[in-house]
């Protein structure tokens, strides 16, 4: 009897599990809290600073994964020493695959493939950039600023800048 009982935990545990995967992958609080059977409330909890973390970057409607790409695997990253917040972007792009380099202190390049043909532009950060298809804002983390005026604390920063230069970055727009 205990067995089955294991065996039923273990599969009801299971459920919740999968279902909690569902919530965070689609982003839908609103039809996971209708499906609260088996939810606990740290699953909520969970959830809900997903969806804070989301809208506290802004009111554009949409949200950015951001991904490092290494030799051996493609990592999704929590901080990165930028936020990228689109405004405008042409609904082609959503969910798809968008290549992010940090060129040098004030300078970054996105590139992307749209209708086989490759686009790729160069923007500064803290500076909107606009088009016909997109409005992009990128902005650097407080990792990438320095702390003071100083010569020293600037160093600090090209140095951090020159270490980052070598890391390949993938970010996906996602709207909710």
């Amino acid at each position: 009897m205990s067995e089955l009982n294991l065996k039923r935990n273990t599969h009801t545990r299971t459920k919740k599990l999968l279902l909690l995967l569902i919530c965070i992958l689609l982003i839908n609080i609103t039809a996971c809290e209708s499906q609260q059977d088996g939810i606990t409330q740290e699953d909520h909890n969970s959830i809900n600073k997903i969806n804070d973390s989301l809208s506290a970057t802004g009111k554009h409607g949409y949200y950015t994964f951001y991904f490092i790409v290494g030799r051996l695997k493609t990592s999704l990253v929590d901080g990165t020493p930028f936020n990228v917040a689109f405004t405008k972007i042409n609904k082609e792009l959503l969910d798809k695959t968008i290549k992010f380099k940090l060129l040098d202190a004030d300078h970054y390049q996105i590139s992307y493939s749209l209708n086989n043909k490759e686009t790729s532009y160069v923007g500064l950060f803290d500076k909107k950039y606009e088009n016909d298809y997109e409005s992009v804002l990128v902005t650097k983390s407080d990792y990438l600023k320095p702390n003071d005026n100083s010569f020293e604390a600037s160093q600090n920063v090209g140095r951090k800048i020159n270490n980052l230069k070598n890391n390949s970055y993938i970010i996906q727009v996602h709207k909710y």
